[in-house]
């Protein structure tokens, strides 16, 4: 019985439902049937697949009509069974009990039609331990409240990437996006489906039916680390960069799977093609921005701002790069704490990334300095108090100190790292006046700029310029008018 269920006849009863933290809400039950096998207990790959499919179809079958989503999705919870196979120490008993199940099925034949034909499926694939499974309402959201321990239900290894969070960062991804669900999804169980198949590609002999040790130094490891849930989340970040450590370690009976199935499903889950952005920052919008007129620029402006200094700016060619020969000098132009951390290399550090990548830009790109806007405004936020017309000190405790760090690049750039890390830093530091900003501006530029650097930096390897110059087509002006719904000035002057 899924826990939900336990608790809702506890309410119904006088006992009081034990606290969620305890498990006396279970009972021991035996339940006779076929005997089943593990996963590496198949005959063949195409058995295995075809077992696969059918898992996965029950489980969706299980979603959407039953309205019950299992929400622990692991290779144990996922077992087969062989209709001609048995254990040698079985096979009489197995023999008996087909012989007495085909007179069976061949009396009722008779008395409903002769031409009716009965076939049993050469392997079934069976989803068990439904202990922590949820039922959904009309809304397709859990008919009980997503108490922690659902949140956060699975394995380590086959858990969906967004749940690998302690507490302490669950509770600041909720203050963060409030309107963000907090139950499980139906896509993160998806998710641990692709992570059972990479697992099966790498330690699964269909040969031997044994499930064999990780390889020694495999990426798989760090998916098993039960200390550090930020390792486990970073070495489960989908992108290129996965694909080939994951690669290397596939068994060669393996590789057609790898093909046909991991690399398109792991394309389809990679944060490419379905962006953090385009879900929290469509959140982050609509919450935002509810109480704030847009902001018209066409009437006369109250004030107007004036960008200045264009000593070190570049004239660009009809290709969009810099006229001149881009410089040391000119590759690193900026002030330290409003410089893109891309930026920030010494010398060696940029002659072994343009050895690395020697076909990836090295001059001064658009989205830098779209970069350096964002920072502006994290910074105004923190020191700018516009009641007393004072810029104040940075308050202790910031990170924004090391992004003034001009002795340690190194430590000014993890320092510009994006993520919930820094965002929960900052946002202390922010002056009241200016929460609204800090809500309705900055949190929709850091989701932008979040996932376009991440894209960014996956295309630099894979020697993508035009992913790598725009950040996957996110970094532009565009989007970043419309993160903070801002209009651009009509600047024709035949308009």
């Amino acid at each position: 019985m899924p826990k939900c269920e336990v608790y809702n006849a506890l309410k119904k009863s006088d006992r009081q439902p034990p606290p969620s933290n305890r498990s006396n809400d279970r009972e021991l039950r035996a339940i006779a049937m076929y005997r089943y096998r593990n996963l590496w207990k198949a005959a063949d790959i195409e058995e295995f697949k075809r077992a696969f499919i059918y898992g996965v179809n029950c489980h969706f079958r299980a979603f959407q009509t039953g309205r019950v989503l299992h929400c622990n999705i692991v290779e144990n919870n996922l077992i087969i069974y062989q209709h001609v196979r048995a254990d040698r120490n079985e096979e009489e008993n197995v023999t008996e009990y087909e012989d007495n199940a085909s007179r069976r099925k061949a009396s009722l034949l008779m008395t409903e039609s002769k031409s009716v034909e009965v076939n049993e499926p050469r392997v079934r694939r069976v989803l068990t331990d439904f202990d922590v499974a949820v039922l959904l309402g009309p809304d397709g959201k859990p008919t009980v409240s997503s108490i922690c321990d659902h949140h956060i239900t699975g394995t380590i290894p086959f858990m969906a990437r967004h749940l690998l969070r302690t507490p302490e960062e669950r509770e600041l991804q909720r203050s963060m996006y409030p309107i963000m669900p907090t139950y499980h999804l139906y896509r993160y169980d998806l998710e641990s489906f692709l992570y059972i198949l990479i697992w099966a590609a790498t330690c699964y002999d269909l040969t031997t039916h044994k499930r064999l040790q990780m390889p020694k130094d495999s990426h798989l490891e760090e998916w098993s680390n039960i200390k550090s849930m930020k390792k486990t989340r970073q070495a489960k970040q989908l992108g290129h960069g996965l694909l080939a450590d994951l690669e290397q370690d596939i068994r060669p009976e393996w590789n057609g799977l790898w093909k046909e199935w991991i690399q398109p499903l792991l394309t389809v889950f990679s944060n490419h093609h379905f962006p953090r952005a385009s879900i929290e920052q469509h959140c982050l919008s609509q919450q935002a921005h509810h109480n704030w007129d847009r902001i018209s620029l066409g009437s006369e402006p109250r004030a107007r701002r004036v960008l200045n200094e264009f000593d070190m700016a570049v004239i660009l060619g009809p290709d969009g790069k810099p006229t001149t020969p881009s410089t040391g000098n000119h590759h690193i132009t900026g002030t330290l704490p409003f410089m893109a951390r891309h930026l920030l290399q010494t010398p060696e550090e940029r002659d072994e990334d343009q050895s690395l990548y020697p076909t990836i830009p090295t001059y001064h790109l658009y989205r830098h300095d779209l970069e350096s806007f964002f920072y502006i405004l994290i910074w105004v936020a923190t020191c700018y108090d516009l009641t007393a017309h004072k810029k104040l000190k940075l308050p202790k405790g910031t990170y924004l100190i090391d992004w003034s760090n001009n002795i340690n690049l190194g430590r000014a750039r993890i320092a510009k790292e994006l993520g919930d890390t820094l965002m929960k830093n900052l946002r202390r530091g922010i002056l009241p006046e200016w929460k609204g900003v800090w809500r309705e501006w900055i949190m929709p530029l850091f989701v932008l700029f979040e996932e376009g650097l991440r894209c960014s930096e996956a295309a630099q390897k894979r020697g993508n310029i035009d992913d790598f110059i725009t950040g996957g087509g996110r970094l532009t002006f565009d989007n970043f008018m419309r993160s903070i719904r801002g209009e651009p000035l009509n600047l024709d002057s035949k308009k």
